[in-house]
């Protein structure tokens, strides 16, 4: 076998050749990054920091408290328990009373709530009110 010898502009120029081409095929891979963080103002406010107001309107004594019970149990802050106006609601709903709807959609996703509807009322002092109808022990296992 023979074996060619290059002369030094030669082998500087394939040297150079090959550091060019390198430097091309470099260039052409990219590197995906992820996504930057969200800004912390779009985190959602704690359970705790949700002031619920739940009133009965099922005509069946003593459920205010068990879904307050239930709620305090999952973090939230009630702070008021009581009777509402009316008298045999079939159907659990949930009343957002200021800006926040998302507050309300946590509230009845821990209820398995359907109805989460807003009526703000800017006397209220609270931020969500619970109004308790017939269908809550088949919602959730509410404590004795």
């Amino acid at each position: 076998m023979r074996r060619v010898r290059l002369s030094w502009p030669l082998r500087l120029a394939t040297l150079a050749g090959l550091l060019v081409l390198a430097l091309y095929v470099g260039s052409m891979i990219r590197v995906e990054k992820p996504p930057p963080p969200l800004p912390t103002a779009a985190l959602a406010v704690p359970s705790s920091e949700i002031e619920i107001q739940v009133l009965n309107e099922s005509a069946i004594p003593g459920l205010a408290v068990r879904v307050a019970r239930f709620l305090r149990e999952s973090g939230f802050d009630v702070v008021e328990t009581g009777n509402g106006n009316r008298v045999g609601l079939a159907e659990t709903e949930v009343v957002v009373r200021r800006d926040d709807m998302e507050k309300g959609a946590r509230i009845a996703r821990t209820l398995n709530c359907q109805i989460v509807r807003s009526e703000k009322n800017a006397d209220e002092l609270v931020d969500v009110t619970v109004f308790v109808g017939k269908d809550i022990d088949r919602l959730v296992g509410l404590p004795q």
